[in-house]
């Protein structure tokens, strides 16, 4: 996902601690990766936040967070229900953090696109960028290594 992030005017990535190896390639390869000291400190970089940890470990990893008003989180994590995320990662005061359940689409990808793009507009100009720079195929790549992970361990 990092490397599908870095296009020409890459965002700041913020690693997490927890798998040091894999943080410190990333790091070593995207000058816009940083290993941060601790997964709160990531939260404490950014307004967006990707939950990517194995199921058995969301709760205990969430239940370290303190999460923001403005924090929008993204869940990676198969099999936890949006309901069970929203749960786990309650911000003080007991408010939710802002996430929307992906409606059911039966067509393809590139229908589903073309359903929510004006043609020649800004939504069509950054896919257009996106794929001239490759990013659906690391995005793919990044995808399909890890179902073969969670699928042979």
């Amino acid at each position: 996902m990092v490397e599908g992030l870095t296009t020409s005017t890459p965002p700041q990535v913020f690693l997490s601690p927890r798998n040091h190896g894999i943080a410190r390639d990333l790091a070593g390869r995207f000058p816009n990766a940083r290993i941060c000291g601790s997964n709160q400190e990531v939260l404490d970089h950014t307004t967006a936040v990707l939950i990517a940890v194995r199921p058995q470990v969301v709760r205990d990893v969430l239940a370290e967070l303190t999460f923001r008003p403005d924090h929008v989180v993204v869940s990676a994590v198969a099999g936890v229900a949006l309901a069970d995320l929203r749960d786990r990662s309650r911000r003080p005061g007991g408010s939710s953090p802002q996430a929307k359940p992906l409606r059911r689409h039966d067509g393809t990808l590139d229908q589903l696109a073309a359903e929510h793009m004006t043609p020649g507009g800004v939504n069509e100009q950054y896919r257009t960028a996106l794929r001239e720079a490759g990013v659906p195929g690391h995005l793919a790549h990044g995808l399909d290594a890890v179902l073969a992970r969670l699928t042979t361990q």
